[in-house]
């Protein structure tokens, strides 16, 4: 199955298992429905929560990721959330030193503060912290 799901700058990413003619996991396609003159058009995310995870072994990929996206979408406060690999684009200068990048954003500190105590985060943390080393971004986006 394929979902899309919007994330910034006019774009979808396509998520789901890769089948006969489906997009990759992690390929971010243009939206058609936002004018790329306009492409701060759909946002109401203040908040950008990214987190660059390196799993300690490789093999643990598949686990973690369906942990994250069992466990993070759902969370009340969620507006947007995204999670894809590394793409190789031969580019020396793009660090790619990382198995999994999540990107997770809000409306506000609050939404951000429940969903950082909210049990399903807590349960994430706990469960993959000590098999990882996790990089984690916070951006503040005014508008």
């Amino acid at each position: 199955m394929l979902v899309l799901v919007p994330v910034l700058s006019g774009c979808v990413v396509a998520i789901g298992n890769k089948g006969s003619g489906e997009r990759d996991s992690s390929e971010t396609v243009r939206a058609s429905s936002v004018p790329e003159s306009m492409p701060d058009a759909h946002r109401s995310a203040l908040i950008h929560h990214v987190v660059l995870v390196r799993l300690n072994d490789p093999a643990d990929l598949a686990a973690f990721t369906a942990d994250c996206d069992r466990l993070l979408p759902s969370i009340p406060g969620v507006e947007e959330y995204w999670r894809g690999t590394h793409l190789d684009t031969g580019r020396p200068t793009v660090i790619g030193d990382y198995s999994l990048m999540l990107h997770v954003a809000f409306a506000d500190r609050e939404t951000y503060r429940a969903y950082l105590a909210h049990p399903s985060h807590v349960e994430l943390g706990d469960r993959w912290r000590p098999s990882a080393t996790m990089l984690i971004y916070d951006a503040w986006d005014p508008g």
